[in-house]
């Protein structure tokens, strides 16, 4: 994959006995990566 092109994933991050699915947008460029979440997009898994 290019260094400059944007990519997602989701993570599944576990607390307090609960699972949940966060997904990632990943946006590259000269200066870094910009990592973005919004919290509207996180749903607990199994429900």
């Amino acid at each position: 994959m290019p260094r400059d092109t944007p990519w997602w994933e989701t993570w599944t991050v576990k607390a307090c006995g609960r699972a949940f699915l966060v997904p990632l947008d990943f946006l590259p460029d000269a200066t870094g990566t910009t990592i973005t979440q919004r919290p509207s997009d996180i749903v607990e898994r199994g429900k």
